[in-house]
């Protein structure tokens, strides 16, 4: 249990020592904002300097954990979130997050066992689908094939683009002393929530699944043609994160912030892939770090 109680006691200090006069900690060192917050408490100057929301936007860089069915390259994402401060730096956050990672080539992470990437893992995500026979030899490549009735392919690890798009909600907290004049203008922050997510898995056909997509719904002989894919979600899952703000001024920021989010991804059947095959990608578990910054408005 005072494993529990050890954050709650160290916020409850911070309140503490901030409700001390402004005046009492420019005794101990820090400079005075001016002769109208003489004698006020952080309390009283919180509230002067008081907005409810922040609403803002944010660039990240992504980097997914490789999975026992998906290595992904670093990506990008962007947010927007909106804050609430209800009580000296104690709120809520709501944020959109859009991401998108790509699968292909080699990932260089360590670990890697693949005789085609020495030094990491081979981009993608792992997919199966009914064995197409032909006269009892498999072969995707021929029109004739039909499905197998009782087997399915291996796993097979094919390029992959994967678009993730979520909702966050959770709890946050800024570091809020307004008796010391650096934390007016320099303010770091942490918070953590539950995200819902909606992920769509893109897949990349090569010539030996060509029965995969000689249907009506794909021209097999485009090269742009949407190949097979998938769309899930709701998912749900959760992130933290970390970081701080640079008030410029009382309604606008610059804001610097580390992350983490997590969410599994359940095996799903592909969109326009031939019927009959079952063609469905493996479950795989989306976890990233991201790092990034951006702006915020205060009003």
């Amino acid at each position: 249990m005072s494993r529990l109680y050890a954050p709650l006691a160290a916020l409850a200090l911070i309140l503490c020592i901030s409700m001390l006069p402004a005046s009492a900690a420019a005794a101990e060192g820090s400079a005075a904002e001016g002769t109208s917050s003489a004698g006020q408490n952080a309390l009283e100057l919180w509230q002067k300097d008081h907005r409810w929301f922040r609403l803002g936007m944010r660039f990240y860089g992504t980097n997914p954990a490789i999975d026992e069915h998906a290595a992904l390259k670093t990506g990008a994402a962007i947010s927007i979130p909106l804050t609430t401060d209800f009580f000296m730096g104690i709120g809520m956050r709501l944020a959109f997050v859009g991401g998108y990672n790509a699968g292909k080539d080699c990932v260089e992470r360590a670990g890697g066992t693949s005789s085609t990437c020495p030094d990491g893992h081979p981009g993608g995500v792992d997919y199966i689908w009914r064995k197409p026979m032909v006269n009892g030899v498999v072969d995707g490549s021929n029109s004739n094939a039909t499905p197998s009735p009782t087997e399915f392919m291996d796993p097979q690890r094919r390029v992959s683009h994967v678009a993730a798009y979520s909702l966050s909600i959770g709890a946050n907290y800024e570091l809020t002393i307004p008796t010391v004049k650096v934390f007016r203008h320099f303010q770091p922050f942490f918070g953590g929530g539950v995200v819902i997510a909606w992920v769509y898995t893109y897949s990349d056909i090569t010539a030996n699944e060509f029965i995969l997509i000689n249907n009506d719904q794909n021209d097999p002989w485009d090269e742009d043609n949407l190949d097979p894919w998938s769309s899930q979600g709701p998912e749900v899952g959760g992130e933290v994160y970390g970081g701080f703000h640079i008030n410029i001024k009382k309604t606008f920021r610059f804001t610097f912030e580390v992350g983490y989010h997590a969410f599994d991804v359940p095996a799903a059947e592909l969109n326009k892939a031939t019927e009959g095959y079952e063609a469905q990608h493996l479950a795989y578990r989306l976890s990233q770090t991201r790092f990034g910054g951006g702006f915020e408005f205060r009003f």
